[in-house]
């Protein structure tokens, strides 16, 4: 679990089981579909980021972990870099709020962290310059092993100092896990602490969400969340449907040429009328 705890003007402040930042990647203002996660008590007293990824027009995807604090307020941040808000008071007027956090019914808070995915839901529609990410909804294959993968989060760049911009980086897939998650990162390119919930990407599509790592201090690959195995709770909070199957052709409904429609119908049976009277 490797989210980032900030107290009052940012200062940092980790756990041992944190998840860390992109090591070993640059600076990104594209990608509008990957944003910061806040969130903050009634006090205001401290605040904790993460990254979550848009997955439709009213949610976005993130880590259970992210959203395991009862009470919070969540907002989310859409622009690259947070860094001119340097405190809490300065962030909040810039967070879109959050009208409903989902984490999975079977997470758990203790290591491995089983089911750490959750769902967000916006309180307001999402601008119009972000455009949602896809979601892996089949089982990933071991020839996907050692293939390229982006990730991308708003992480620590380097193992406890602070950083609230967005980074992005190509690494590979290690390995997969013989339970939901995938093993992506290598000994020069990986997530941090605050990365949590960030996506991995392969061809543009979400296959993972960052959750955690199996040691402190940013120093391994990190394990991130399967889609394909949450789709049911995914579709059911993000509203998002798998696509029709290939062989599901669309309907003509006036136009063009008609191979399917009302007037093919009516040809056949105007045909089938002719036959039955020439007998």
């Amino acid at each position: 679990m490797r989210s980032l705890i900030l107290f009052l003007g940012f200062g940092l402040a980790t756990t041992a089981s944190a998840s860390p930042p992109i090591i070993g990647g640059a600076l990104d203002t594209g990608d509008p579909a990957v944003v910061m996660l806040a969130g903050f008590p009634a006090d205001r007293s401290t605040l904790f980021t993460c990254t979550a990824v848009i997955i439709s027009p009213t949610a976005a995807l993130t880590a259970a972990h992210c959203v395991d604090h009862p009470g919070f307020t969540y907002g989310v941040f859409f622009g690259a870099d947070a860094s001119a808000f340097s405190t809490l008071a300065k962030l909040e007027p810039e967070l879109a709020p959050v009208s409903a956090v989902h984490a999975h019914p079977n997470y758990s808070r203790t290591p491995p962290f089983n089911a750490d995915i959750a769902v967000i839901e916006f309180a307001d529609p999402l601008p119009s310059s972000i455009t949602p990410l896809q979601i892996a909804r089949s089982q990933p294959v071991p020839a996907m092993v050692g293939l390229d993968v982006r990730i991308i989060g708003y992480g620590q760049t380097v193992f406890g100092q602070n950083n609230s911009a967005k980074y992005a980086a190509t690494t590979k897939i290690a390995a997969l896990d013989p339970d939901d998650t995938i093993l992506i990162g290598t000994a020069q390119v990986r997530t941090c602490v605050g990365d949590s919930g960030g996506p991995a990407l392969l061809d543009g599509v979400v296959i993972g969400i960052d959750s955690y790592s199996d040691t402190s201090g940013c120093g391994d690959p990190a394990h991130f969340r399967r889609t394909d195995a949450y789709l049911a709770f995914i579709d059911q909070h993000a509203g998002t449907a798998p696509p029709p199957p290939d062989d599901e052709l669309p309907i003509d409904e006036g136009g063009g040429c008609n191979t399917g429609g009302e007037s093919s119908v009516i040809f056949g049976l105007a045909l089938l009328l002719l036959l039955t009277r020439r007998h």
